[in-house]
């Protein structure tokens, strides 16, 4: 998939990586008191993507960077970011929140989650740090981390510039997580294209 409003994709995964896991030249290790992985590791916490501009990069970093342990404390989180803050203005609504909460459901289904993957819990709100909240304003406007993050999407605009997805949990297999994040940006894409066709069909009157 191309990207054509979005900007860059970041990954954040959390778990548990063993000696010897090569990761990728750019990743950073960064510690997180949420995360409890048993068992012995050079590094658990989070490991971080820098941005990335291909869906082809994003897929290539999951594959190298895949957390060798995790468990129901382990989320993955998206960062994108977009070419335009119109763009950006149009995602943080409540037509947005319910076509993305759509989208995920039907994703969910089109890949046969079990129905107690932790992927379904999340989705229905049952998890401190993913709740089924929409504070796009608040979000947007804070300038350090607060409790107003722990959604299902973060609005971080002014801290990160990005919206936040906190909605995967750290998947059994990376190709999972690369669906995933494929969807998360389809879902973007598609319903900025949507809008933005109809307000120029509101505009010029020409379906063409």
């Amino acid at each position: 998939m191309d990207f054509k409003a979005i900007d860059k994709v970041g990954i954040e995964l959390e778990g548990g990586w063993i000696a010897g896991h090569v990761l990728p030249a750019t990743a950073r290790r960064v510690g997180d008191g949420s995360v409890h992985v048993m068992g012995q590791f050079a590094h658990h916490g989070e490991v971080v993507s820098a941005p990335m501009a291909t869906m082809a990069e994003v897929e290539a970093f999951l594959t190298e960077a895949y957390p060798d342990a995790h468990n129901q404390s382990c989320g993955m989180h998206v960062h994108v970011s977009f070419k335009s803050t119109v763009d950006y203005s149009r995602l943080m609504t409540l037509a947005f929140w319910q076509y993305f909460s759509e989208r995920m459901n039907a994703w969910g289904q089109r890949v046969r989650l079990p129905a107690n993957h932790l992927f379904w819990q999340r989705l229905a709100g049952l998890n401190t740090y993913c709740q089924k909240v929409f504070r796009p304003d608040e979000q947007a406007e804070a300038r350090v981390k607060t409790s107003a993050r722990y959604a299902q999407l973060n609005y971080c605009f002014r801290f990160h510039g990005t919206i936040e997805c906190r909605l995967a949990p750290v998947f059994k297999q990376a190709r999972i997580a690369v669906s995933f994040t494929n969807e998360l940006c389809a879902i973007y894409e598609s319903f900025l294209a949507e809008r933005s066709h109809a307000e120029e069909f509101t505009e010029t009157g020409d379906l063409a």
